[in-house]
């Protein structure tokens, strides 16, 4: 059977006017993807899955607290939250293979706010696509 799409909301950066990247929570791991409108993003092999949310309120509650510095950025980074659709994923927690091949949970990285595991509104998603951005 197959995953149906389900919408939600995705916090991206903006690199560019059409280009937007994802956080990358991984203190030593490069787990960010760049996300383009109408085209859909899959977790970087070795990562997953992608976080989303299933309510505006709560990827406002997550921007404000990204943009409040909860990670520390020396260039100014312009947060955007996007209309998305997303196929629900079976895991339930963000990941990365190691050197060794060990899945490691990245709840355990000392950069990431801790609510993205805990909080109740995160899902986790193996595809999104991003709609239109939410003004």
């Amino acid at each position: 059977m197959s995953v149906k799409w389900e919408y939600g909301y995705k916090v991206v950066k903006e690199l560019t006017p059409w280009i937007f990247k994802s956080s990358n929570w991984s203190y030593d791991h490069d787990a960010s993807l760049e996300y383009e409108v109408d085209k859909i993003t899959k977790p970087k092999k070795g990562f997953g899955p992608l976080a989303v949310f299933e309510n505006l309120d709560d990827a406002i509650l997550y921007m404000n607290t990204l943009s409040k510095g909860v990670i520390n950025s020396p260039t100014k980074i312009i947060w955007k939250i996007f209309k998305c659709k997303f196929k629900k994923s079976k895991r339930n927690q963000l990941y990365y293979i190691d050197s060794d091949g060990d899945k490691i949970d990245m709840d355990r990285d000392p950069i990431l706010p801790q609510f993205v595991f805990t909080y109740d509104a995160t899902t986790f998603a193996t595809h999104v696509k991003l709609i239109e951005e939410v003004k």
